[in-house]
């Protein structure tokens, strides 16, 4: 009898060990791997691209001032789409983690043409070429990345006129490490409406 219980006890342990490692397994594979996908898609009447997304990233849209009688309109319309809210990682330059999508009106594309470092092509989802800049920084001891895309296609008249559009994605290292096929297809998901 005390060899069943013995037995009982010892089956019970190893069992209790068992469930318990496979539970932190599971546990560590959702919070490193979180798979996400592309669910979601950004439209706005006030701003003339549109993109993919993942549903539980943070989409927040940057004032932006048409012209008026006494002022002209911003060069630039600005989305930011926060990995981790506003709240998570940011750098010394005041930058959070995420992706900030443009449409900017200025021929030179605006401050993100500022990016430099390795260029590569990139097609979006309509089919049109642009171009990929892949840069990395050391900030406060941590290595960030910038992967800029840009498109020159121009506007339809009835949407706007001249200029670039596009996206610039600003993470950690790690952060890319994890998302980057994700970053890569939100950057080739970004374009102009069609008329």
């Amino acid at each position: 009898m005390k060899k069943n219980i013995c037995f009982i006890i010892i089956s019970l342990s190893i069992m209790s060990f068992l469930l318990t490692s496979c539970t932190q397994r599971d546990d560590n594979i959702s919070q490193t791997e979180q798979h996400l996908e592309l669910d979601s898609s950004y439209e706005s009447t006030d701003y003339d691209f549109l993109f993919q997304y993942p549903s539980q990233w943070t989409i927040v849209e940057e004032p932006w001032h048409p012209a008026t009688e006494t002022s002209e309109s911003d060069p630039e319309k600005i989305v930011d789409l926060y990995i981790y809210e506003k709240e998570g990682a940011i750098n010394a330059l005041g930058e959070a983690e995420g992706i900030v999508i443009f449409d900017s009106m200025s021929q030179d594309g605006g401050l993100f043409r500022l990016v430099s470092g390795e260029e590569e092509e990139i097609v979006n989802t309509l089919g049109i070429t642009g171009t990929m800049i892949t840069e990395t920084l050391e900030i406060e001891e941590q290595i960030w990345l910038r992967v800029l895309a840009y498109y020159e296609d121009g506007y339809a008249e009835e949407i706007g006129m001249g200029g670039s559009y596009g996206a610039c994605a600003t993470v950690k290292q790690e952060t890319y490490e994890q998302y980057g096929t994700l970053i890569k297809d939100i950057l080739e998901s970004v374009h102009m409406k069609q008329p």
